[in-house]
């Protein structure tokens, strides 16, 4: 994440019109992106979506886990009536599907993941004019993520403006994200 803020501020920093080094303001401001990611609409919009979604999958597999549980209490029940090989047919049938679920659940999973790296992706595209204009309005040089600084003045860091900038730029961001996951990941069969 520090390269992420060291390549924004070098791309900001060239972004900037020369004339903007004369001023008597800080050259170099301060952000805290994740503050910023958590606190504006789009963030929390996206951070309760994966919840939502995430709490959605959990009750799948809680599900899936319980009748698993009826499946393999009637095959092990049944086995006395079976011969050998018609068991470990079944069995064997059993664990197949077992391992089909845990695979389509794991994928399930695995797209919560993506959708959050997408969103975070398209969220640091989005700002990048928002942040670009807040270094030109005050003069600034150089944009650096605030957990890459040691020490630094209250002064200079544009946390909190720039999450009210965002906001009215971009709103919630419903329209940039890319829908790599499943709204219900009940919807999805898992056989």
């Amino acid at each position: 994440m520090r390269f992420i803020g060291v390549i924004l501020a070098l791309i900001l920093a060239w972004a900037v019109p020369a004339t903007a080094q004369t001023t008597a303001s800080p050259q170099i401001l301060t952000i805290d992106l994740d503050t910023v990611f958590t606190n504006s609409a789009f963030g929390k919009r996206v951070t309760d979506e994966l919840r939502q979604r995430s709490e959605a999958l959990a009750a799948e597999n809680r599900g899936i886990e319980s009748q698993l549980e009826i499946d393999e209490k009637a095959l092990t029940d049944q086995r006395a009536g079976m011969t050998t090989e018609a068991f470990r047919t079944a069995a064997a049938d059993f664990d197949v599907r077992v391992q089909q679920i845990r695979s389509e659940q794991d994928g399930k999973q695995q797209a919560l993941q993506t959708f959050q790296g997408d969103a975070r992706t398209a969220f640091l595209s989005a700002i990048q004019p928002v942040l670009t204009q807040i270094l030109q309005d005050r003069g600034a040089l150089v944009l650096v993520d605030r957990r890459a600084v040691f020490l630094a003045a209250s002064s200079i860091d544009i946390t909190d403006v720039a999450i009210v900038a965002i906001d009215k730029a971009i709103g919630d961001g419903a329209d940039l994200i890319p829908a790599t996951a499943p709204t219900d990941p009940a919807a999805a069969p898992a056989s």
